[in-house]
Formats: C-alpha cells, structure tokens, sequence
C-alpha cells in the first residue's frame, strides 16, 4: 500500500498511472471555505465522489474510490487506543 497525500494535486494522476498506480481512495471533506479535503479534484467530481463510491478518470486511467466517512473517528480510536501506556 501506498500513502498518498489527501490534497495531491491533479496534474500528478498520469504520472501515478504510468508507475501502476490505478485507485486512489480518499474522503471528501466540504466546509464553508471549499473543499477541505478532495483529491485535488474539481468542484464537479468532488461534489458526485461525496456522494458516490467511484468514479474513473479516463485521462489517466485512475478509479478513484470514495472512502466511508467513518473513516477518521476509526482511526483516531485505534491510534489513540495503541497509544495508552
């Protein structure tokens, strides 16, 4: 597995294809400012990933797939739980 920033910038997708890279999983975060956390994508695919599981890129054949939105507060618990003393 390969981790990959939340806020990877768009123009990176075919280079990431052409080293094998062929899904990214993210969440998609919206505040009052935009969105916080998207993928780098735009206001179109960023508004139908928050509300769908997946959607491909055809430019750079990546799937990008949509991940639970309980994500976080999973994480959180399990990194603060195996943090305890």
């Amino acid at each position: 597995m390969t981790n990959i920033h939340w806020d990877l910038n768009p123009s990176a997708f075919k280079p990431l294809a052409d080293k094998g890279i062929r899904v990214l999983s993210a969440y998609f975060s919206h505040g009052q400012g935009g969105w916080n956390i998207n993928l780098g994508l735009d206001e179109d695919r960023s508004r139908y990933l928050s509300t769908h599981d997946l959607l491909m890129d055809f430019e750079s054949e990546i799937i990008f797939v949509k991940s639970q939105d309980s994500i976080v507060p999973a994480i959180s618990f399990y990194i603060l739980s195996h943090n305890q003393p």
